[in-house]
């Protein structure tokens, strides 16, 4: 991975994670340093990592998942309310986890914070993603939602969540593909509730793949705009 030299932070006050359910060994943590905190954590997570890579099947890894979320939250909420901004791979893994388990609130939070801390690349910002992975931290994000709304039955069910991620991943470098996805779901579930919002969105998603289910949206889109007009 290329090593970029400047580490920018946007310092913008976010809610306090609740560290509901926090273990009581964590909870006395807490009123440690966030140094300490953070070594215990980074021991726990190096643990959980080896033991998730051991597991083959999807479903009972993210079991796994929601079974250790819990240790993490009092760490999270710790980083949160200080207001510290810097590249942190314990941060990253739970928005990326919470994700993974639906908690949807929670990964978007816990993402807002970490992108807020970046590299330049050029006009896009770039936050790395999970070790090993390919795809920076914006990309897995936005591509984990894009893929549950495009097949979820009722797309509107995550209109609060996409626009959510959108306004926290825009200014970041995502691959075409990953972009057209998350236009093409925020085209679905904006186009009853925002047809303005859900045209430039599927234009968005046209221009990186010119697909005929887009160009009827379009379409059916300007026609319902310029009705209101009318």
């Amino acid at each position: 991975m290329a090593v970029y030299p400047t580490l920018y932070s946007e310092r913008v006050p976010v809610a306090k994670v609740q560290p509901s359910a926090v273990p009581a060994p964590m909870q006395s943590a807490l009123h440690s340093s966030l140094d300490g905190l953070q070594r215990l954590i980074k021991v726990r997570l190096e643990n959980d990592i080896r033991r998730l890579n051991g597991i083959r099947s999807r479903a009972q890894a993210n079991e796994y998942k929601r079974e250790i979320l819990p240790y993490y939250w009092g760490y999270c909420s710790a980083v949160v309310s200080r207001n510290i901004y810097q590249h942190d791979s314990i941060m990253n893994y739970v928005a990326v986890w919470c994700m993974d388990c639906g908690e949807y609130s929670k990964s978007l939070l816990i993402a807002e914070h970490a992108l807020k801390s970046f590299y330049e690349r050029g006009r896009l910002r770039y936050t790395p993603g999970l070790r090993g992975f390919k795809r920076n931290l914006a990309e897995t994000l936005a591509e984990s939602v894009a893929d549950v709304a495009l097949k979820h039955p009722n797309p509107t069910d995550m209109r609060g969540y996409l626009v959510h991620l959108y306004e926290i991943t825009r200014l970041h470098d995502m691959t075409d593909a990953i972009s057209h996805k998350l236009h093409k779901a925020l085209t679905l579930v904006l186009q009853e509730s925002d047809p303005h919002q859900a045209l430039i969105h599927c234009q968005e998603a046209y221009a990186l793949r010119p697909l005929k289910q887009l160009a009827k949206i379009q379409q059916r889109l300007e026609q319902r705009i310029g009705e209101t007009h009318e």
